[in-house]
């Protein structure tokens, strides 16, 4: 199972910040697997 999301939040967050969006648009979309344990979730992306 994926984090889903879409060209709508995609847009969303290059309009509230410009570098932000400059990394979108360079990176693409991402796919981000979920984990249901969100202190395993927390620990993994630090």
């Amino acid at each position: 199972m994926y984090f889903e999301y879409g060209d709508k939040e995609t847009e969303y967050l290059k309009l509230k910040d410009k570098r932000l969006g400059e990394a979108i648009g360079f990176i693409g979309h991402i796919e981000r697997e979920v984990d249901a344990d969100l202190f395993s979730s927390v620990v993994h992306l630090i």
